[in-house]
């Protein structure tokens, strides 16, 4: 298996709209494609304002796979 760590920074205070923008939007066209997140985490300590996701894919020719559908995905 494959996991895949993408970490988004926000500006500070937008981490509330940054999900809520993601839950109507982002998510939608995403997880048809990708399928539902291994994870999903906001940072509490550390360097604040981040979102981290965990995709995973059986293998790397998946993954590619899957992001190139993503990458020509409408929206």
């Amino acid at each position: 298996m494959i996991v895949e760590e993408r970490t988004y920074t926000c500006v500070p205070g937008k981490l509330k709209s940054f999900l809520d923008i993601y839950e109507s939007r982002g998510k939608p066209i995403q997880w048809p494609i990708l399928n539902d997140p291994l994870a999903i985490f906001v940072t509490d300590a550390g360097t604040l304002n981040q979102v981290v996701f965990w995709w995973r894919f059986a293998s790397m020719g998946e993954r590619e796979a899957r992001r190139a559908t993503l990458a020509v995905a409408p929206g």
